[in-house]
């Protein structure tokens, strides 16, 4: 593939040979070609040309699981336009702050999504109604009317401009704001040749779950484009909450046989899975009732780290029931469009975040001097690669403070996280650098105390949080309990006990000040910790 292509022309030439196969499966079990899904993007195109004032303009994207999504974002690349997917999950005010501060000119809207319009739509933007009729509201259109009305584009695409921001993705803020991620179309591109030379079964004859959302960059480019490149036909399941979306994907790979049947696809047509640890968590819980996974082909779960002891309990139940890959950890960033490092079939460490993906440098440095660190030693990471972002939008300066230039000249993004690459060059992801808090000038690790945490028999999901306090910062935890010990007499000071008694002790640096027992953690919708919300319920005392 050719990375310096707009998005839009990268698509027409993956797949002009291909025009008949099918690209999407809805939610609804509708196939889409590839001819089908190009007729569609090239009338919305032209619709989207009306709407047009100015030099800059944007199209807002708010969708948990309508196909028409990837028709706007590759209609937004032929007129040169750039596409925004607005996160859903947030609230109210933060929905609006991201709408206005993009200067979205038009709105793309799950029919989900409309009963909460008139709060998160102030300026009476243009609505395009996915999945729903027309409404009597002024400024709403449906999908299906807004396409008919229009011809196929006959104007040629855009030129293909190095610095152009084609999607705006969210950071997912889970330990401060969230952050625009401005993302050019050879960034996206570069993503999608990465994901490529893995031993990932990605072709033609196997299929993608696309089950996160794409305002993650794990949904809209791992998942979604990579998919429209490939040609791996893309199986939207996408749930307006966390919980409806594992009951669809249980539901999925339940029913997968009589998929295939439904669709006359192959018997040994393999599905690929790129998703959040939670999936497979879900997956876990809900083996026994299931007969058959052989069919999987492809299971990497990205968005946060999984141990070592917990991939190997997955990996042996699944593989009773016939699967034969193992569950792949990996490591990125949507400032990297993706992937940094990924484990990959054939080659892959329990515990660890894979190996370096081709085409991306990585390098550990010593958190205060920047001195480049040896193997097995911890530092920050440093990264480069030509699927880099451009910038935050609209944040120049903190744009200019994530990247550090090395006493080479060499430019690097700094991630902030904490790792350090072992003697086979497998990188071990050891927290933040936010996550760190100082103890009588000492450093601590909060992912580091919720890793021997987790190691209780009590606990079953822990989040750790920082407050500070003088003369040094506490560390709150917040624990669920394991199903066994639900309802059960269970003190903090049993669990705080139990992780002692272990070989993971915590050792002075990293005693818990408090610990709270509650029903649930809060979690972002890419499967991270919301540690902003426990930070929240910190403060109000649990």
């Amino acid at each position: 593939m050719m990375i310096h292509e707009t998005l839009y022309n990268t698509y027409v030439n993956a797949q002009k040979d291909n025009l008949d196969a099918p690209a999407l499966y809805t939610r609804d079990g509708i196939m889409i070609t590839h001819g089908k899904l190009l007729e569609e993007i090239d009338k919305t195109a032209e619709g989207l040309l009306s709407y047009i004032k100015g030099d800059s303009f944007r199209i807002g994207i708010l969708s948990a699981s309508s196909y028409e999504e990837a028709v706007f974002l590759l209609a937004a690349s032929k007129i040169g336009a750039t596409t925004k997917f607005v996160d859903f999950s947030k609230n109210i005010a933060e929905i609006i702050e991201s709408i206005t501060e993009s200067s979205i000119s038009i709105l793309a809207m799950g029919v989900e999504f409309l009963p909460m319009e008139q709060f998160i739509n102030p300026e009476a933007l243009p609505v395009i109604v996915l999945g729903g009729s027309s409404s009597a509201q002024s400024n709403y259109c449906s999908y299906q009317d807004f396409i008919d009305r229009n011809r196929i584009c006959s104007f040629r695409s855009v030129m293909y401009r190095d610095d152009f921001c084609a999607v705006l993705i969210n950071s997912s803020g889970t330990t401060g704001a969230p952050k625009p991620i401005e993302l050019s179309d050879r960034a996206i591109n570069a993503a999608v040749e990465k994901m490529v030379k893995t031993d990932y079964p990605l072709s033609r004859e196997n299929i993608i779950l696309k089950i996160i959302p794409s305002h993650i960059g794990l949904g809209a480019i791992t998942t979604l484009y990579t998919g429209l490149i490939i040609g791996a036909p893309v199986v939207y399941l996408g749930g307006n909450s966390a919980q409806e979306s594992i009951d669809l994907f249980i539901g999925l790979l339940n029913g997968y046989e009589g998929f295939l049947k439904k669709h006359n696809l192959p018997t040994n047509t393999k599905l690929l899975l790129f998703s959040a640890p939670m999936y497979y968590r879900a997956l876990y819980q809900f083996v026994d009732h299931l007969q058959n996974l052989s069919f999987i082909g492809c299971m990497l779960a990205a968005g946060s780290a999984m141990s070592k002891e917990e991939l190997e309990l997955m990996d042996a139940a699944f593989a009773a029931k016939g699967c034969t890959v193992p569950v792949l950890n990996g490591y990125g960033q949507n400032e990297m469009a993706g992937a940094v490092a990924l484990n990959l079939i054939k080659m892959n460490r329990r515990g660890s975040a894979g190996v370096v993906v081709d085409g991306t440098e990585l390098k550990i440095v010593d958190i205060s001097t920047g001195i480049p660190q040896r193997n097995n030693t911890p530092g920050k990471i440093l990264e480069r690669s030509d699927s880099l972002f451009i910038g935050y939008e609209n944040m120049p300066e903190r744009t200019k403070a994530s990247f550090v230039t090395d006493e080479s000249g060499n430019v690097w993004f700094d991630t902030t996280d904490v790792g350090y690459l072992d003697d086979d060059g497998f990188l071990f992801i050891s927290g933040r650098a936010s996550r760190i808090i100082i103890r009588f000038d000492q450093k601590a690790s909060l992912d580091k105390m919720e890793s021997k945490i987790r190691m209780s028999k009590y606990v079953k999901e822990i989040g750790v949080i920082s407050q500070k306090n003088i003369p040094y910062d506490a560390a709150i935890a917040f624990v669920v309990l394991s199903d066994e010990y639900t309802g059960k007499a269970i003190t903090p000071e049993m669990i705080l006990n139990d992780v002692q008694s272990s070989h993971n002790y915590l050792t002075d640096l990293e005693k818990i000040d408090k610990l709270f027992i509650i029903d649930s953690l809060p979690y972002l919708s890419s499967g991270k910790i919301d540690y902003r919300a426990l930070e929240e319920m910190n403060k109000k005392g649990q």
